[in-house]
This record gives structure tokens, C-alpha cells and sequence, in this order.
């Protein structure tokens, strides 16, 4: 997938009077700033976050000096350096922090912008990072899946997650209309004979079924489960397409007449497969979010909508009498 982006690297050296208060302060959002990130005043938010801002206009009439627009500045980090993107959409905003924050600290964002008619102005927020440190991948999640027999995330050698990039480094659709492959499979005889490890099924009543392909996949949620396949069916249950996966699979479906997704727990992403079931991307969360398995889609700009999960442990004790510490 292509992202068409400015990025300019710089250094924050903004003045001490940036730092974090002992409480997070809130300031009267400006009107010409329709949108924030994270929420001013919010609480535990993922070490890994970014910054957003979206203004009411073009992103290029609001910008001053990239190298200081933005400054960010922990109660422990001290003053953090980082990245400004600008969205394709030529209006959002982005600081990406070259570090992770450190949890539980407070954070002070300043956001110095061209108000037109107004000169250069600043708008000022602070948020709280959540005490944990670990994110979807943490060791309490990596337990239970291993535990069940499920392949945990993969991880490159520098810790980075693993991502699928098409031979060409950029992801290019193919051109025609998607089109299940009759060479994917076709039973020799009328009697469909399934690999030893194909999952059964059963088909109940037929009466005047629609027409199209049944997607669907097949999983076991126990102790060692047997193995996970994604399946395209005919009213009938023959496959016209299946697939065995090493980790759980869900939400196999068309997004267009180009792509197919779903997703992998083990990756804990949904993955993208071309016409020709050739799998060409990988999609996770940001900022340290983990995805959820239920929605994924992808829009006709290209852009996706997703679902995060954000798990945080809360001593309960301190809601309600009794209440659990863990």
C-alpha cells in the first residue's frame, strides 16, 4: 500500500516552561482545531502513542517551522525528539516520537501554529501514560496463547514486527476483477475426498439458495486445536478455495473485487490477499494497540478502518470494596 506523506526530522529544544505540571492542565481547544490526540486530560494511554492534529483547512496554512511546531515533553523523558508526517489527506497532522514514553509519566504537548489573521499561535495539553509497560504482546497474552498452542506474534531480529512487502516494495492491485482460480481446486470425482486434517462441516437444508460463495473459516478454541483453514465454499460445501493456517484464523471475507482479508491471531493483524490469494500486506494497530479480530475494511481511498484493543489492569479494590487488585 502506498502512503504519500512530507516527513521532516528534527530536534525539540522548546523552553522549560513546556515541562508537565504535577496534574494534567486543559486549555480551551482553538476553534480552528477540529480534532486531538490523545484526548487532552486523558489517562492510560499506550506509551507508543503518536500525536494528531487535524485543523479546519489545508495542513500547509497552519504549519510554521516543522523543526518546531511540535514539543513534547515527559515528566520523566524529559524532552522527547521525533518525526512531523502530513497526512495524505493534506490536513492531519502527525508527531511521532522517536522513543516510546515512559509509563505513568505525565506528558506536556505544545502545538505552535500559523493562525491566519492571528500570526503564530500555541495550543497546550498534557496527558497520562499508563503505568504498564507491555502492550497487546505482553507476557500475560504470550503465556495464553502459547498455552493454547497458538503461534505467538513473529518478530524480526530487531524486534520489529514482520510485515509482508510485495517483491516490487509497493503494493500495486491487480487489475482485474477477483476471480476464485479454478486451478485452486477441483475435485476429480463427485465425491469430494478432504486432506486427512480438512475440518467437517455439515450442510443442512437446501432450499433456494442464493447465489455467490460461502467464506468462512474453521477454528478450535482448546489446548493444542487442530489446525485452522480458510475455506471458500459452494452452497454445496465443496471448496473452491482452502487454505491451512499455523495459527488462528477469522473474518475471511472480499473487501472488493481485488482483495480478500482476515485475520491472524498469531500475528495478532489482518493479512491481505490478492485476486490470486497471494497474500501482498499486513495490517496492525498503532501507537501499541493491539487489533481487534471482528472488523476490518478497506476503504475505497485505500485507507482501513480497524477496531483496537487497548487491555489495561485495574485494582479494583480501589472501585469497589473487595474488589480484585489484579
Amino acid at each position: 500500500m502506498n502512503y504519500r506523506c512530507l516527513l521532516f526530522l528534527f530536534c525539540l529544544c522548546i523552553p522549560g516552561a513546556d515541562g508537565p505540571g504535577a496534574q494534567p492542565q486543559l486549555q480551551p481547544r482553538p476553534a480552528s482545531l477540529l480534532y486531538v490526540s490523545p484526548l487532552p486530560g486523558a489517562a492510560l494511554v499506550s506509551r507508543e502513542t503518536n500525536v494528531i492534529v487535524r485543523f479546519d483547512g489545508s495542513a500547509a496554512d497552519y504549519i510554521t517551522d516543522p523543526a518546531s511546531m511540535f514539543s513534547a515533553v515527559g515528566s520523566v523523558s524529559g524532552r522527547l525528539t521525533g518525526a512531523m508526517v502530513v497526512s495524505d489527506d493534506a490536513e492531519t497532522i502527525l508527531f511521532e516520537p522517536d522513543t516510546p514514553f515512559i509509563p505513568g509519566e505525565n506528558v506536556a504537548i505544545t502545538v505552535r501554529y500559523r493562525s491566519p489573521g492571528a500570526g503564530v499561535e500555541s495550543y497546550r495539553f498534557e496527558f497520562t501514560v499508563s503505568p504498564r509497560r507491555t502492550g497487546p504482546e505482553e507476557p500475560d497474552a504470550r503465556e495464553f496463547m502459547e498455552s493454547h498452542g497458538i503461534t505467538p506474534p513473529r518478530r524480526t531480529g530487531s524486534g520489529a514486527p514482520d510485515r509482508i512487502v510485495p517483491p516490487t516494495g509497493s503494493f500495486v492491485p491487480p487489475t482485474g476483477s477477483f476471480v476464485p482460480p479454478t486451478g485452486s481446486f477441483i475435485p476429480q470425482t463427485e465425491s469430494f475426498i478432504p486432506p486427512a486434517d480438512y475440518p467437517t462441516y455439515d450442510i443442512g437444508p437446501v432450499d433456494n439458495p442464493g447465489d455467490g460463495y460461502v467464506f468462512f473459516t474453521s477454528y478450535v478454541w482448546k489446548k493444542n486445536p487442530p489446525p485452522s483453514f480458510l475455506m471458500i465454499l459452494r452452497n454445496d460445501g465443496t471448496p473452491v478455495f482452502f487454505e491451512k493456517s499455523t495459527s488462528f484464523v477469522l473474518d475471511f471475507k472480499k473487501q472488493n473485487d481485488e482483495l480478500l482479508s482476515f485475520y491472524e491471531f498469531g500475528s495478532n493483524a489482518f493479512i491481505i490477499m490478492d485476486s490470486t490469494y497471494t497474500r501482498v500486506d499486513l495490517c496492525r494497530c498503532g501507537n501499541g494497540y493491539g487489533a481487534d479480530s471482528h472488523e476490518f475494511q478497506i476503504l475505497d481511498n485505500g485507507h482501513y478502518l480497524i477496531i483496537c484493543k487497548d487491555v489495561q489492569y485495574i485494582d479494583m479494590s480501589e472501585v469497589v470494596p473487595g474488589g480484585s487488585v489484579q
